[in-house]
């Protein structure tokens, strides 16, 4: 798993773009980075690629 500058900058693009909190950010910018789909009940990501609600 990559972590650090990259995965850093990504949450912070995505965090400003879809209005998420930074950890959240991480989160899904970590997902997005490892080809991985966030699993979920968290309403912050409703709508964003890759993501199940359950």
């Amino acid at each position: 798993m990559r972590t650090g500058e990259s995965i850093a900058l990504l949450a912070a693009d995505l965090s400003l773009k879809y209005s998420l909190p930074m950890a959240d950010a991480i989160v899904y910018a970590t997902a997005m980075e490892e080809n991985c789909k966030v699993i979920t009940s968290d309403a912050h990501f409703k709508g964003l690629d890759e993501t199940v609600i359950i």
